[in-house]
């Protein structure tokens, strides 16, 4: 249940860090950032309710759940490239100012390949029978995208988004950390998903601020949309 309850914290963050732009009023949203807030909340729910399964032996339906969610992780990844593009190439009062969206389009990019990586490997690890990988790659699939909910929970308290980032990526590798600390206290060995996780973290926050400052990469945003003014 320990489990649960992490994931359960995980979800309160989520909707503390997303209560003014989205669950306070969901609807204040166009369709796809109202879809894309669904099935991200919904992703956290269902990993929530598949340990709880687990916890209680109720393997069944958890595999069945499991087929669905591959579905679910689909839509859920295509809708987050959908909206990493729209934030690249956005104009009007409530797009990103244009300085940020390098930064933040480099988070965005490592991290959705990861979720997707993660979740293959997950899936394959739960064909094997290979539970002690499963449930720990799916883990990983909430803190690898977990920065945007966490940063903006952190951003009033370093007045914007941007300060916030360092404190943020700190906060998701100190997690990453425990759980290394814990598995191998708890089993006397560690396993590679909160390793690649915390790896991962650490080269994204290294990199992050020199995303403008590398050709190929603007160039890449300028084919995505981004405004050159």
């Amino acid at each position: 249940m320990r489990i649960v309850y992490g994931l359960l914290a995980a979800l309160a963050v989520m909707v503390a860090g997303f209560w003014p732009s989205f669950f306070s009023n969901p609807a204040q949203n166009d369709a796809l950032h109202t879809i894309h807030g669904v099935l991200a909340s919904g992703w956290m729910l269902i990993l929530i309710v598949q340990a709880f399964l687990m916890a209680r032996g109720q393997v069944t339906l958890h595999h069945l759940i499991g087929r669905a969610s591959m579905a679910w992780a689909v839509a859920l990844f295509i809708t987050a490239v959908m909206i990493m593009q729209f934030g690249v190439a956005a104009t009007g009062e409530r797009s990103l100012p244009l300085p940020w969206r390098p930064i933040l389009t480099w988070i965005d990019i490592p991290s959705l390949l990861m979720f997707a990586g993660f979740y293959i490997a997950a899936i394959v690890c739960a064909f094997q029978r290979r539970s002690e990988l499963h449930y720990r790659f799916m883990l990983c699939t909430v803190i690898v995208i977990f920065s945007p909910a966490l940063g903006r929970l952190l951003a009033p308290a370093f007045h914007g988004l941007i300060p916030a980032l360092h404190p943020t990526f700190w906060t998701i590798e100190a997690v990453c950390v425990a759980l290394i600390v814990y598995d191998y206290l708890a089993y006397k060995r560690t396993w590679p998903p909160y390793w690649i996780a915390l790896v991962g973290q650490v080269l994204i926050q290294w990199t992050m601020f020199s995303a403008p400052k590398i050709p190929a990469f603007m160039n890449i945003m300028r084919s995505m949309g981004l405004p050159s003014q």
